[in-house]
């Protein structure tokens, strides 16, 4: 009669606990985020169908056109800058809306929530207190590793990385240029602030016109660099695609 009692314990335990926590669907995971250049700090904001990932650079390198007075030869590289960016996906209507900067500018687009095939593995491992499960896929022209815990059951994860059967705690593409890594996690944060899209900081583009932005404005720089450089300077222009995310786009 003891055990059994002991046993209905250890049940009404669990269920509570497991009630408890199914409640709790808005949090913020702490990630952190680096390319192949630079490091960033980023939160995921999530609740049962919307997610808002934010990151911003740690660390810059202005380019100053002061510069051109001390040197005879100068490197310019073309890198993300402070003003941060934003990818929010509501999952309801199958849509992302996306703030992205690209020198000092800052642009809006909007695009379909893309599909992601996963394959899903038998390696485990935990990070933090969480039990985590690997996944890979193609995804933009990169190959992803993403490990992802069940014990939040909700389909999202950092940047537009998405669609697995638990939250995506860790991922990163098979070169290391591109790195979430998991920081921390906090459970029944009021964060509906943190879910308004700021659609009128930006200048508004096209999907298509995203894909070729970094290109076009990177030109529009370029030029601006060697107009107002000295007709003796030799300037390098370095453009690090490594620190894309896109690579190629899904047809």
């Amino acid at each position: 009669m003891k055990n059994k009692t002991v046993s209905i314990f250890f049940f009404f335990t669990f269920i509570a606990y497991a009630n408890v926590f199914a409640q709790k669907t808005n949090g913020i995971v702490k990630y952190i985020q680096t390319n192949s250049t630079y490091q960033f700090k980023a939160k995921l904001y999530f609740t049962t169908n919307k997610s808002s990932y934010k990151f911003t650079i740690v660390e810059k390198n202005p380019f100053r056109k002061e510069d051109f007075n001390n040197h005879s030869e100068l490197n310019f590289d073309i890198k993300p800058n402070e003003l941060g960016e934003i990818i929010f996906i509501d999952f309801s209507k199958k849509q992302i809306l996306a703030r992205e900067t690209v020198g000092s500018k800052a642009f809006i687009y909007e695009e379909p929530l893309p599909i992601i095939q996963w394959k899903l593995s038998d390696e485990r491992k935990e990070l933090g207190k969480f039990k985590c499960q690997k996944a890979t896929a193609i995804f933009r022209g990169r190959n992803y590793i993403a490990w992802f815990t069940t014990d939040i059951p909700i389909s999202m994860g950092p940047w537009k990385l998405h669609g697995l059967p638990g939250l995506i705690l860790e991922a990163y593409d098979d070169t290391l240029q591109i790195q979430f890594a998991f920081e921390s996690i906090s459970m029944s944060e009021d964060i509906v602030k943190q879910l308004i899209f700021p659609i009128k900081e930006g200048k508004r583009i096209t999907f298509e016109e995203h894909k070729t932005i970094f290109e076009t404005t990177n030109e529009k720089v370029v030029n601006t660099v060697l107009a107002d450089a000295p007709k003796d300077m030799i300037v390098k222009i370095d453009i690090d695609k490594r620190v894309f995310f896109e690579l190629s786009y899904e047809k």
